[in-house]
């Protein structure tokens, strides 16, 4: 299954950058199936329930900095 995962970048001043990627997913049947994977992946980056932080560069993903 691909899924595409948008993110941004959301400085101090509130300027905000966007990005996406599309990734293939080989465990997953449904959308909901991908939420809950990552969910468990970065649930210790987790501060806000309906937010996921992390770091695009190490997923070899591109960066939404300034």
């Amino acid at each position: 299954m691909n899924f595409e995962v948008s993110y941004l970048y959301r400085d101090a001043s509130n300027y905000k950058r966007y990005e996406s990627v599309v990734v293939k997913v080989v465990d997953a049947d449904k959308p909901e199936d991908v939420e809950g994977m990552l969910g468990e992946r970065f649930a210790d980056l987790r501060i806000w329930p309906d937010v996921l932080h992390f770091r695009p560069e190490d997923l070899g993903w591109p960066t939404a900095y300034f």
